[in-house]
């Protein structure tokens, strides 16, 4: 019978797994990444001292690095252990999410859908989670937040223009209405998972936004005027343009020109057929 091949722990992977707990503060992730159980640096620790300083040494590196972290998610560790945590020592590691806990995933989704909707409230039920859990979040990690923004920023943009082709929206070339579509993004998010459109919420939404940019009414006056579509056109050509002339920026950049006959930018390389 073949005797099992045991996997030494080498000056080599000693190395390696050093350069992972500092990058970590996990030692149990940097014990995986040599293929070994955690039990084996601890062993070592035991009965090595300078090994034992070693570790203390990256943990420390870890922590301080870690503990200024503005993203969870914000790291080289690997995949498995995605986000950044306070361990029981007290020292702030990279740990591997637990199975119905917020994820890199599920706030990706979460921003995914609060850009279609705006509704902080629909898009966290939407992914399984609680509003609380948002609001906790966006005050613990300032990246969440800023991203948070930008999300409810292009949900303005996005629920405006909804609102100003409305009667578009019902009604088509002949006037007749149509069925609105079932995946149409909107502010009110139905259990299923599915967005539905609703115009009163979406003003709503508006409304928050712009008095949070005005800052909290005055008690007593809560009531803000809703602009008249007219307005909000305005408003959604304003945004529109300023993205068009930021995509020409980019593509002049990236050698695009503008064809002087039709005013359309011609991609570096195109060259116009001869007839």
């Amino acid at each position: 019978m073949a005797k099992r091949k045991v996997r030494r722990f080498t000056v080599e992977r000693r190395v390696a797994f050093l350069d992972h707990l500092r990058r970590s503060g996990n030692q149990a992730a940097a014990a995986r990444s040599l293929g070994f159980d955690r039990t084996v640096p601890e062993q070592r620790r035991r009965r090595d001292a300078a090994f034992e300083l070693e570790c203390r040494a990256a943990l420390e590196e870890a922590h301080r690095r870690l503990a200024g972290a503005t993203d969870p998610f914000a790291h080289d560790g690997d995949a498995e252990f995605e986000t950044i945590r306070g361990g029981r020592s007290g020292r702030v590691q990279i740990v591997a999410t637990r199975t119905g806990k917020w994820s890199k995933r599920a706030e990706d989704l979460f921003l995914d859908t609060l850009r279609g909707c705006g509704n902080v409230a629909a898009a966290a039920r939407a992914i399984g989670f609680s509003e609380s859990l948002v609001w906790q979040r966006r005050r613990k990690w300032p990246a969440f937040e800023r991203q948070m923004e930008a999300a409810l920023e292009e949900a303005e943009v996005v629920l405006e223009f909804r609102l100003a082709t409305l009667g578009i929206d019902r009604c088509g070339a002949d006037g007749e209405p149509v069925a609105e579509s079932p995946s149409a993004s909107g502010p009110a998010v139905a259990e299923a998972g599915q967005s539905r459109f609703d115009p009163d919420l979406a003003l709503r939404f508006l409304k928050w936004r712009e008095e949070k940019r005005r800052g909290k009414p005055a008690r007593g006056n809560a009531w803000r005027r809703v602009r008249s579509p007219e307005e909000v056109t305005e408003s959604i050509m304003t945004k529109l343009n300023a993205i068009a002339a930021h995509d020409e920026r980019k593509q002049l950049a990236e050698g695009w020109t503008r064809d002087e006959a039709t005013g359309r930018m011609i991609p570096p390389g195109w060259v116009r057929e001869r007839g």
